[in-house]
């Protein structure tokens, strides 16, 4: 929709760059894959930049092949965009809607179940250590991830809290507007208690989104800086689910005492 101004590198750039340096082939075609390397390289060299195909191209080429107007006729005869007919049963988008072998659902890939069997080894430690409290993180009403938190007229609360069960606060000596430390393997905050039965006992909750004490560039942030959960996530290999790639930011053992 807009030029990006000088020297911005487009996103189909990058996501090449990327694929390349990591050793990854391409829609598995060697073949295809130096083209579309060559072609990202011609984009940026200015005597083979005529030769190279941009997006603007590509997505004109798809809606030829889905029998609509080139890009230039769209935007020439349909500014305001085009309606379409409805999607027939069977097609999503001109495609199957399964795409696997054989047009089924696998509901219990084997890279699933075998990871779902290793969690067996894990039970033994997570029922030695059920008298320990987990640590989870929580959405704030007010507040939305971190992008508020900058915003003069989108102020929100002027901190984030360390959520506890009443049962918990009484068993460790913690009171409603006080301070807790709050320790994991990886690092320890301080952070403002709040005393909440929306908790379940076991728990406690500190939301994310925080911690902008020393953001360079965000005075607003951080004259609300609040605490930076993360800094309590496990890092390393060990960390990471093997099959999605996310981090464990959640359930995390934790030990809280009365700052």
């Amino acid at each position: 929709m807009l030029e990006p101004p000088p020297g911005v590198r487009p996103e189909w750039w990058i996501w090449i760059q990327l694929a390349d340096a990591a050793g990854a082939t391409l829609f598995g075609n060697k073949l295809a894959h130096r083209a579309l390397v060559w072609n990202a390289h011609a984009s940026r060299v200015p005597g083979l930049r005529p030769l190279a195909i941009t997006p603007a191209r590509m997505i004109s080429g798809m809606l030829k092949k889905a029998g609509l107007p080139s890009a230039r006729r769209m935007r020439r005869d349909h500014p305001h965009g085009m309606l379409l007919a409805p999607n027939q049963p069977g097609s999503f988008l001109g495609t199957a809607r399964v795409l696997t072998d054989d047009g089924k659902v696998q509901l219990a890939p084997a890279e699933l179940v075998a990871a779902a069997r290793e969690l067996e080894a894990r039970y033994a430690d997570e029922l030695a250590r059920r008298g320990e409290l987990k640590l989870i993180s929580k959405r704030e009403l007010r507040s939305l991830n971190s992008w508020m938190r900058n915003n003069a007229e989108l102020p929100g609360p002027k901190t984030n809290y360390l959520f506890v069960h009443p049962d918990d606060a009484a068993r460790l000596g913690l009171r409603d507007g006080g301070a807790a430390w709050v320790r994991s393997a990886a690092d320890a905050v301080c952070a403002p208690v709040q005393v909440s039965d929306e908790v379940m006992p076991g728990t406690v909750a500190l939301p994310f989104g925080w911690g902008h004490a020393d953001a360079d560039g965000l005075p607003q942030a951080r004259e609300r800086a609040g605490v930076n959960v993360n800094r309590l996530a496990p890092d390393g290999r060990d960390s990471i689910d093997p099959l999605s790639g996310m981090a464990f930011l959640s359930g995390i053992p934790v030990e809280v005492t009365a700052a």
